[in-house]
């Protein structure tokens, strides 16, 4: 099996963008409780900057390693 370091960041492509994640974020319709977690988007929408941002890294972190396991998989 192939070791995570050696996965290089074009195998891998794009991670989410600030810009992405705040447009997604302002698009979450109100009165709606999202996916998992039931987690309604007034209390995602109403978070305070810094919280976002820890969101934010939370969400690319994630994304990020399930793409790793992805890629990992297909080259086993």
């Amino acid at each position: 099996m192939e070791r995570e370091e050696e996965i290089t960041p074009e195998e891998l492509g794009p991670t989410i963008t600030k810009a992405e994640f705040k447009k997604a974020l302002n698009e979450l319709k109100f009165k709606k409780k999202h996916r998992v977690g039931n987690i309604p988007a007034e209390l995602l929408q109403a978070l305070d900057e810094e919280t976002k941002h820890t969101l934010y890294c939370l969400i690319n972190n994630i994304y990020t390693t399930a793409k790793k396991s992805l890629t990992i998989s297909r080259k086993v």
